[in-house]
């Protein structure tokens, strides 16, 4: 759509988006929330994210289809501290609480009995990158995040949000969705 010569919306490429996601119109993007307003202006193609937060069930298909085995899911070699790690050197990193492949609050590659519903922690960047790409997809950046959050109306749904209750909030919370309709976008994981 052009105004003014500007193309103020860029139409999405792909034909249909998953039915748990929300699909984003591309534009030219601005981001003015503190601590990231200082980056450029940028133009982001369009874009589908997830309506939830990934759960412990979830994340356990790609635990149990040996996710943590398979470098296809990974970025490797990677480089931490100016030292660069192997697939096999890194992944050894990432394992639960008694050292089997998985999030750090899991034990035996499992999650904690009853939490099928909440969120997936104790997994680091690497780890929710390897998760995206198992399930065909990608992390939002910065500016999909920004878009899709709608931070400029954070009064309407962070009130709503964990940020001061005890515990996490089930990936399914219609009580802190944001105007588009996504769960727990601020205060939960």
């Amino acid at each position: 759509v052009l105004k003014n010569g500007v193309n103020n919306f860029i139409l999405p490429k792909i034909k249909a988006t998953l039915p748990d996601h929300l699909l984003f119109l591309g534009n030219n993007k601005s981001l003015s929330f503190p601590g990231i307003d200082h980056l450029p202006n940028r133009r982001i193609e369009a874009f589908s994210i997830s309506r939830y937060e990934v759960s412990n069930k979830e994340y356990a298909d790609f635990v149990n289809q040996g996710g943590y085995s398979n470098p296809a899911y990974w970025d490797f070699p990677i480089t931490v501290k100016g030292k660069t790690l192997t697939f096999d050197e890194a992944i050894k990193n990432f394992t639960d609480q008694l050292g089997k492949p998985g999030p750090a609050g899991w034990t035996y590659g499992a999650y904690p009995q009853g939490q099928e519903n909440l969120p997936v922690t104790g997994v680091s960047w690497y780890e929710a990158r390897a998760y995206a790409k198992f399930r065909n997809l990608e992390l939002p950046n910065i500016y999909q995040w920004a878009t899709a959050a709608t931070l400029s109306q954070a009064i309407n749904f962070v009130p709503h949000s964990n940020f001061s209750k005890a515990g996490l909030a089930p990936v399914i919370n219609e009580v802190s969705r944001n105007s588009f309709g996504l769960n727990n976008i601020a205060g939960n994981v």
